[in-house]
């Protein structure tokens, strides 16, 4: 079943309501990340800190 442009707006409208005004530019705000930048995901411990510390487990 295809729908035109008006039925398609329709449908949107009926399903999440009015959109809420937007935001004039003067009221934009720049933002700033405060967050270091993650760059790879963290495996674990190294082979080498495995190692260091192997004998503190038995």
């Amino acid at each position: 079943m295809e729908f035109n442009d008006d039925e398609l707006a329709f449908l949107r409208h009926a399903r999440f309501g009015e959109l809420p005004e937007r935001v004039r530019p003067e009221d934009m705000v720049e933002v700033e990340d405060t967050d270091a930048p993650r760059t790879a995901l963290d495996n674990g411990p190294s082979r080498e800190q495995l190692e260091a510390t192997r004998h503190l487990y038995g």
